[in-house]
């Protein structure tokens, strides 16, 4: 997309190829999520898993925090295909630090080495149905995101509606996000949950919920 903006600027106000541009990320992105949520079990140890996974959490909402900022210093000193090229060049510089630096020892099968993706998807909706508990958060957790998701997103426009330009008002909205993830994140790194995990995720779920309730 940085390169196409380069041989053409025109092409920056092309709204479908913007369009195309989010859908191809969005579709890295779901493979990039599970895969980050899946390394972290096979390089930190159990007992400091919940810790590890508060710092990671920590480290994300301090990047939203610092990502409106720097976002708005960028566009005001570089055009978008640069800004876009910054994306490029980081993502790059990650996977190379995954090829080099992080060493993870591979989960094989007791019956076989050669494991393909279907096996393993049925594999696990096997575990899923002999553990009802974690089958029913994952459904929790399903129907929670339904339902959250679409209002997180239509947060914006509902804001651009009620107060028309609302700029100051649509800031608040990501810094609390940023601000709440934050506190949380840094609350798991200290304190490390419950020793019943599914206490803690009780819990979140219930944070979760209270301010749609209000």
């Amino acid at each position: 997309m940085a390169i196409l903006l380069m041989i053409n600027k025109e092409m920056e106000h092309n709204l479908f190829l913007l369009l195309g541009l989010i859908f191809i990320r969005s579709v890295g992105q779901g493979f990039q999520t599970p895969a980050v949520s899946s390394l972290i079990p096979q390089i930190a140890k159990e007992k400091h898993l919940v810790r590890i996974n508060g710092i990671d959490q920590t480290i994300q909402a301090v990047m939203m925090l610092a990502s409106p900022a720097l976002a708005a210093t960028l566009l005001t000193v570089l055009p978008l295909e640069m800004i876009l090229m910054i994306d490029f060049v980081t993502a790059v510089i990650g996977v190379t630090m995954l090829f080099f630096r992080v060493t993870v020892s591979p989960m094989k099968s007791q019956e076989t080495n050669k494991i393909n993706m279907l096996s393993e998807i049925n594999s696990g909706i096997k575990y899923l149905r002999t553990h009802k508990i974690l089958l029913a958060l994952i459904l929790v957790g399903f129907m929670g995101s339904i339902f959250s998701t679409p209002a997180a997103n239509l947060a914006p426009l509902q804001i651009t509606r009620n107060f028309h330009d609302g700029l100051w008002q649509l800031s608040a909205i990501e810094i609390g996000f940023a601000a709440g993830m934050l506190v949380g994140g840094s609350v798991m790194s200290t304190w490390g949950g419950f020793k019943n995990k599914i206490k803690t995720i009780a819990l979140g779920y219930s944070l979760l919920i209270l301010p749609f309730l209000y």
